[in-house]
């Protein structure tokens, strides 16, 4: 998880468990109780392991812990079992937890910085594997709740979670090079709770909407997002992790199979007849 330099620095305020993720979540909250304000790095795909630890023993007391979920999302070469694509379905179902997905290192650093402070109740913040990309127009403090559209347009939304903004912003950019029409895009880097004056802006201006996320398909932030535009006669595309795990392979290739590349998306686009 990257926090060699980190032990070395400050031996007294870290703690390697080991292969113990249950524990880890509970000797956290035994940290929060005594007003320690705890970080766990845990991989995405081995939170799933502490899931009960999570929710009785953190998020049922409202507990400041903050999870930092590396290698969410698709990890390549280290195969089926390390693919982190089930922690925002389960995540964002756990009351009182609060869910943030960063796109670039800006996002990253200033929510750290934010959960540090928070002191409500649990906080998730999700990650990929491998270096971090910048965007300074991001580098602003985060606000509790409040995600960023990047780009106003028409006829259509397109909403990145995580590292699918980055897809989001190059599906927009080839549908204006090829059309010369500028699509909104969307970074949903607080999936709970979802922004409310954002939700407000897309009922009103009724345009279809893709939600592109690295997350199973069932219970993921597509799905919510549906439950919650549908009735308002808004349809929602979710571009997500089919239901059946995946295998190892190069990401992008991976990426290329799931149909999650900004070429794919162009082409449902198309074919849907959006734009």
């Amino acid at each position: 998880t990257g926090l060699t330099g980190f032990s070395k620095k400050y031996p007294s305020r870290f703690f390697d468990v080991g292969i113990a993720e249950q524990h880890a979540v509970t000797f956290a909250g035994g940290l929060a109780i005594q007003g320690i304000k705890p970080f766990v790095a845990i991989y995405s795909t081995f939170i799933q392991r502490a899931l009960d630890q999570v929710i009785h023993d953190i998020a049922l007391q409202k507990l400041p812990v903050v999870f930092c979920l590396d290698r969410a999302g698709l990890v390549g070469e280290d195969g089926a079992t390390h693919h982190g694509v089930f922690d925002l379905s389960m995540m964002q179902m756990i009351p009182n937890m609060t869910v943030i997905a960063p796109y670039c290192i800006e996002e990253l650093e200033n929510a750290l910085e934010w959960a540090s402070t928070y002191n409500e109740g649990p906080v998730v913040i999700r990650y990929p594997r491998g270096s971090a990309e910048s965007d300074v127009t991001m580098n602003h403090p985060t606000v509790y709740g409040k995600s960023h559209t990047l780009q106003k347009g028409e006829k259509l939304s397109i909403v990145g979670v995580g590292a699918g903004v980055h897809i989001a912003k190059k599906t927009a950019f080839l549908i204006q090079e090829s059309t010369g029409i500028q699509v909104s895009v969307i970074n949903l880097s607080f999936v709970k709770p979802m922004d409310e004056d954002l939700i407000n802006e897309l009922i009103r201006e009724k345009q279809p909407v893709i939600c592109i996320e690295e997350n199973a398909l069932y219970g993921g932030v597509g799905e919510h997002l549906a439950m919650i535009l549908n009735p308002y006669q808004i349809s929602v595309y979710p571009f997500a992790i089919p239901d059946h795990f995946v295998t190892h392979g190069a990401t992008q290739l991976l990426k290329k199979s799931l149909g999650l590349t900004p070429e794919s998306v162009y082409d449902f686009i198309k074919d849907k007849n959006f734009i």
